[in-house]
């Protein structure tokens, strides 16, 4: 038997504060109560929320580098698919310096703040506070190693090779699978302490003790954000200008999106590494 990474927190309150013991939970138990600490624990959505808006910016960054017009819609409708954006402008990323230095400027920076909002928010989603720093800035370097990996085979590669092109096609379908192998690994990072390539070997482990369970969030994972993307992309096709706000609720959504997913997983998680 392994030990829950709720060790810090043994015990998850309901609405009425009567403890919700965390042992001997099946997986359905898991999720039930992942859903109510969702439920209330109600403002988890600001680190993804801050994350989505250092993501924006580190595009504009590299927007502006690369000539992009200072519109709010332009930049909205170009924010809304920006790997897609990147790829159309590869030429002009890849010919000049300084498209390509804020480039690599803007994605380290955001890989680091990525791994410092992440640390702290996993341990929001399981505890009772809301930390506002990361307990070991040796998680926010192991985290960002891990992030620039994955990045690397899940963003680069891709961008690397033709659009529609049967090359791209096949390492597209491969990663799609590829990424239940990882689907645990940053939360072996922050709560076991494991260096990034022990935590995919821990990630890969998990998946194989209970594969249904990841395949099942991994399923509802893509409806989701299928849905959200459908909605928000909907309305920036329509090419009728972008209202100032919109782009924030898509953020808001988004973050809710993730909340849901991280928590179910995590919960998931610590199931399984005690099992």
């Amino acid at each position: 038997m392994g030990v829950s990474v709720l060790r810090k927190d043994p015990v998850l309150y309901s609405r009425t504060t009567r403890p919700v013991p965390v042992r001997r939970r099946d997986i359905g138990e898991a999720l039930r109560t992942a859903w109510n600490r969702v439920l209330h624990k109600q403002f988890l959505f600001v680190y993804p929320l801050l994350l989505g808006l250092v993501n924006a910016l580190a595009f504009f960054a590299v927007y502006a580098a690369l000539g992009g017009p200072l519109d709010w819609s332009a930049f909205a409708e170009a924010h809304f698919a920006p790997w897609a954006y990147l790829q159309e402008h590869q030429h002009e990323l890849l010919s000049g310096p300084l498209p390509l230095a804020a480039a690599t400027l803007a994605g380290l920076t955001a890989v680091f703040l990525a791994a410092s909002i992440r640390a702290p928010y996993f341990h929001a989603i399981t505890g009772r506070e809301y930390p506002k720093a990361p307990r070991t800035w040796r998680d926010v370097y192991r985290l960002a190693v891990l992030y620039l990996m994955l990045d690397a085979l899940f963003y680069l590669v891709p961008a690397a090779l033709r659009p529609g092109s049967d090359a791209a096609l096949a390492v597209g379908l491969a990663l799609l699978f590829a990424n239940l192998l990882f689907l645990y690994a940053d939360y072996a990072v922050v709560f076991e302490g494991l260096s990034p390539v022990a935590s995919i070997r821990r990630s890969v482990d998990l998946l194989l003790k209970n594969p249904l369970a990841a395949f099942a969030v991994t399923a509802a994972s893509y409806v989701l954000w299928t849905l959200v993307t459908s909605l928000y992309g909907a309305y920036y096709s329509g090419g009728n200008g972008v209202f100032v706000l919109f782009p924030l609720s898509q953020m808001l959504a988004e973050a809710f999106v993730t909340v849901l997913l991280d928590t179910f997983l995590i919960f998931i998680y610590d199931y399984l590494t005690r099992t």
